[in-house]
Order: structure tokens, then sequence, then C-alpha cells
């Protein structure tokens, strides 16, 4: 179904079935997950907690931020050939989506935000619900390729791409079966569903509250969104939210400048060049270590 009050000549917007399911399949199971534990008055288990910790770290810090975000469609690092298939594997692990499809996404929103004026479903300038409405529940669909420019090139050729944004979803359905035949329904819901919803929904929220709210260290001409910079989440999302700066340096492997501004993922990317598992570190002129210089 066509949303006309979202389209424009630049986009379409539709209602996606897929986006809807992708986000209440996990979350049904979640409520019911709770609602379990509500009516048994247990506690629930840290060690289910500690895993889940665990896990996303691997699949949302190291795969999406990391892998997918940083190397494959910023190019701010380099690693060996074999890590880009085991950066995908985790990526695709977190739940959030397929690599392919959140390339095309962010490279259509880097386009748009760096305009003067950008179409309403790509703006920030919509309510909370409305965005919620839209980003997780219909897919934009743009009228010319002009966007894809902005992408390395020959990444949405990428093999491995192309590979797990074929086997993404199908890989977490196969590992929800599993510790459900295998283990029981509960541990499944613990460990897959409420990290894939939390995964799904903190990084839509995250995204709109770094757009709307926090300080921010750089004006950026021309740009209609310029990002702002959250202290607290920055924390908390891997250095993802410190978002004014990635919008003013979007090729500098570490997203928080300020000695004070935790990068989590750039603190792994250190330990991976350690490990002789990246190379070519591009860090912004305004970072407080003396790294490489990139711009």
């Amino acid at each position: 179904m066509l949303l006309k009050y979202l389209s424009d000549t630049h986009i379409d917007v539709k209602l996606s079935l897929f986006k809807s399911l992708h986000l209440w399949l996990p979350l049904s199971f979640s409520i019911y997950g709770l609602f379990k534990i509500l009516n048994s008055g247990q506690t629930p288990s840290l060690f289910i907690a500690l895993i889940n910790i665990f896990l996303v770290y691997f699949t949302v810090c190291l795969g999406h931020c990391l892998g997918l975000h940083r190397m494959l469609i910023h190019e701010s690092f380099k690693s060996p050939q074999f890590m880009k298939p085991i950066f995908l594997f985790l990526s695709s692990l977190s739940g959030i989506g397929g690599p392919k499809t959140w390339i095309r996404v962010h490279a259509l929103r880097d386009h748009w935000q760096n305009q003067n004026k950008a179409p309403r479903a790509l703006t920030y300038d919509n309510s909370l619900f409305h965005d919620f409405f839209i980003n997780l529940h219909c897919k934009i669909i743009p009228k010319n390729k002009e966007y894809l420019k902005r992408l390395p090139k020959g990444i949405l050729l990428d093999r491995w791409v192309i590979f797990f944004e074929a086997l993404w979803a199908p890989l977490n359905v196969l590992f929800f079966l599993s510790l459900w035949l295998l283990l029981n329904l509960e541990i499944a819901i613990h460990v897959i569903a409420f990290r894939i919803t939390i995964s799904i929904i903190g990084h839509w929220l995250v995204g709109y509250i770094v757009h709307r709210w926090g300080y921010k260290t750089y004006d950026i001409e021309e740009a209609s969104e310029e990002g702002r910079n959250s202290l607290v989440l920055g924390w908390f999302t891997f250095g993802e939210a410190y978002h004014n700066n990635h919008h003013k340096y979007p090729d500098s492997a570490s997203m928080g400048l300020q000695k004070f501004e935790f990068d989590l993922s750039y603190v792994s990317l250190l330990i991976l060049k350690k490990l002789r598992l990246a190379t070519d570190i591009k860090i912004s002129c305004d970072h407080h270590t003396k790294q490489k210089k990139t711009p």
C-alpha cells in the first residue's frame, strides 16, 4: 500500500508486511516470555542475561557497528579477507536486518541528510510514534540511484553481502528453533527473541534520539540533519550515539573524539589491530589520540 502523504518526487513509501513481522514476531515472543516470568514469580536468570550481553557485544558491536558500518560502508579500516564473512555473520545474528538492505538504507539516509532539504520520511521532524511507524513498518523506495554513488565501488555486488542478505533471517529462525527443540521455548525466547527485539527497537530509538537531542560539537553546513552527541547513550551503544561527530567525520573509525566520549567499538578495533586483524585505521584530525589522520 502506497502512503501518498509520505511519498514525493524522490521516494515512494509503502507499508511493508515483512518489516512489520520482523518487529512484531520477536516482540510477541518477548512479551510472552515476560508474562511467563512475571507469572512464575522467578527471578530472571543472571546466566542468561550475561549470555545476552556477550551476544549483543559480538553481534551488534563487532558485527553491525564495526564490521558492517565502519569497515564496509565507510572504509574506515581494513581487515584480512577472511574477516569479512565473520563480521557479516555476526551482524546477521544481531537480527537487525540483512547487510545489503542496511547498506542501501544507510546510503539513502546519508545522501538526503547532506542535502538542504530531505523527504519527510527521511527526516527526524516526525513525532516519536510516527517515526516508529515509518522506520519499522514501511519500506522507502528511492526513484533514482543517485544515492548509491556514496557507496564504495562494488559493495552491493560483494558475494558475502549477497550471501548473508539471503540468509540472515533463516539463520536467526534456525537458531531460535534449535534452542527451542534442544532446550526449551523459554531459553529460545530469552536468548534470541529478547535480544533481537531490544536490538531492533534500540537501533531505531537511538537513531531518533541522537538526531533530535544532545550536544552538538560541529555545525555542518548545507545539511538537513547534523546529528547530536549523547554521552550517556554513547557509552552504551558502542560509540554510535556520538552522531554529530559521525556526521562531521563519517570515515573516522572512532566516533568518540573527546577523551570522555568512550567508544567501545573503537577500543575493540584497537584490540583487533593488536591481533593483526585490522590495519589502515582512519581517525579524524580532531581525535584525542595520535593515529593515522583522515581529513
